[in-house]
């Protein structure tokens, strides 16, 4: 596993493969416009889980208060769920960002994952028709 910033190649075929079940409905119009703006915000973090070239995993950040970073985006390629990248991403971008707390909003598919690493969660409700919404919150001790 070798996780390094992949801001600039947001953009790149294979990472946006990964990071297109983050995101409601992508078309390759909307993966493409919003890569482009997260590679040319200057606030953006964005970090990939890479291993013998293959894109395994993509966090992207930013900040949010002082010691605090929200999670804009997190996502694993398929056959590399359940093993642990996604939490690497999480711990990474803990170390890297120096960052006290991470934020997530997140719905009821991934939910369970952010309790099982540890987030503390709290319903916000029906943010959109249907679809209940969750904020997450971990904080370092």
């Amino acid at each position: 596993m070798s996780i390094i910033s992949i801001k600039q190649k947001l953009p790149n075929e294979r990472v946006l493969a990964v990071l297109a079940p983050s995101i409601y409905q992508p078309t390759p119009q909307k993966l493409q416009t919003l890569a482009t703006q997260y590679a040319s915000a200057p606030d953006i973090a964005a970090f990939g889980d890479i291993e013998e070239n293959a894109v395994r995993g993509v966090i992207i950040l930013k900040p949010a208060d002082s010691g605090c970073w929200e999670i804009l985006r997190i996502s694993c390629a398929p056959d590399h769920r359940r093993r642990g990248v996604a939490r690497g991403l999480i711990a990474f971008a803990l170390r890297k960002t120096g960052a006290h707390t991470l934020l997530a909003e997140t719905d009821n598919d991934a939910v369970d994952f952010y309790r099982r690493c540890g987030f503390s969660v709290a319903p916000l409700g029906e943010l959109y028709p249907g679809v209940s919404r969750y904020r997450c919150i971990l904080s370092r001790p």
